[in-house]
């Protein structure tokens, strides 16, 4: 039997930039919080950025996106990884392209590998007034 996966953190954030000679990710505007005037509310993209350890071999996986008041699923993202050593440290991102949230209210981004839960990340999705968006700068 395998070892179980060990999660070394999951981020939200608007994007993920690689360097391309040290191959060091950057990881740009960290949130846990969206705000918009009306829903449904569609965000023009956000990555999701994931690191763990102590694989072994390939694993299917799966990124969810669940809308916690009623464990309404909102997105599935689905493939596999692979591990080549134990002491080996992946770096996954994942970028969504302008993902919807159906209603305002708390949700989580939950990483699956082998059908079982492996670390999730929650967030909301606040209702502003229109007066508040210029304000805040980040709402949608």
């Amino acid at each position: 039997m395998r070892p179980k996966l060990i999660p070394l953190g999951m981020t939200i954030c608007d994007m993920v930039i690689q360097d391309i000679k040290t191959k060091k990710k950057s990881l740009i505007g960290i949130f846990s919080q969206i705000n918009a005037v009306k829903a449904p509310i569609q965000h023009p993209k956000l990555s999701v950025f994931i690191a763990l350890t102590e694989g072994n071999g390939k694993y299917a996986c799966d990124l969810k996106c669940i809308r916690d008041d009623d464990n309404v699923l909102v997105m599935n993202a689905q493939g596999a990884i692979e591990f080549h050593d134990p002491q080996q440290v992946l770096e996954l991102v994942f970028d969504l392209n302008g993902p919807v949230f159906p209603s305002f209210g708390h949700y989580r981004f939950e990483f699956l590998a082998e059908g079982e839960s492996v670390i999730s990340r929650k967030f909301n999705v606040v209702q502003i007034n229109a007066g508040e968006q210029k304000l805040k700068g980040g709402a949608i």
